[in-house]
């Protein structure tokens, strides 16, 4: 946590990468994703933004792109999903 804190100065930023870190470092028993949703959400709503959630529609997207960071390492593309099911996401126009 505090790496994340000292390297990412944005809320919205550190609660994603809190996310994806304890998604892939497995720091709980069972439900990591789970339970890193559940705190990635808290934070942001402690910081006076919307929850994310993905979307049922979403969910193979959503699956996909966490096998592919899994593999990778590469946490951009979560960060661009992720974003994407902000109630406050506004899709630039021919980017996604």
């Amino acid at each position: 946590m505090r790496a994340i804190h000292a390297e990412i100065q944005s809320p919205f930023e550190q609660a994603i990468a809190y996310f994806l870190f304890a998604a892939r470092q497995q720091f709980y028993f069972d439900g990591n994703k789970r339970t890193g949703r559940t705190m990635m959400n808290g934070h942001l709503m402690s910081n006076g933004m919307d929850a994310i959630s993905v979307p049922a529609a979403r969910r193979a997207e959503f699956n996909a792109t966490m096998v592919d960071f899994y593999r990778t390492k590469d946490a951009t593309a979560a960060f661009v999903f992720l974003t994407s099911c902000h109630p406050d996401f506004e899709e630039p126009p021919g980017v996604l």
